[in-house]
């Protein structure tokens, strides 16, 4: 189903705070993430199936050491789009890191069906 105007409208002015935010010099990185965050949440209560803002925000939340938080918007985007190579990658990544090996493979072994160029740099971090 197509989308209304005002409806990319009002994502596009979000991303463009967002964009602004982030380039600002007047912030911590700190005070930047939070305002990512926040507009990331409110992308997603315009459109909760947004995967691309589910998965910034898990992006976000994993730089800003909010790693259960990033694990969950991670889980999101898999939830709109299974087939999403980059967040499996990312979430398996961020499980390894937190000594979660099981998940980890498990992400692999969802990856090698779709990119095997990931998967594999996946499973070189895993077995490192």
């Amino acid at each position: 189903m197509k989308k209304p105007l005002a409806y990319y409208t009002i994502v596009f002015l979000i991303l463009a705070f967002l964009i602004h935010t982030l380039t600002g010099c007047d912030s911590s990185l700190r005070e930047k993430q939070t305002k990512a965050i926040d507009a990331y949440k409110q992308a997603i209560r315009i459109d909760p199936d947004y995967a691309d803002a589910h998965f910034n925000l898990g992006v976000t939340y994993d730089e800003s050491d909010r790693y259960k938080e990033a694990i969950e918007a991670y889980k999101q985007v898999i939830r709109i789009n299974p087939d999403d190579a980059d967040t499996h990658y990312h979430l398996g990544f961020l499980y390894n890191a937190l000594d979660d090996k099981g998940s980890a493979l498990e992400q692999y072994k969802i990856l090698k069906n779709l990119n095997s160029e990931k998967a594999n740099k996946l499973f070189n971090i895993i077995y490192k």
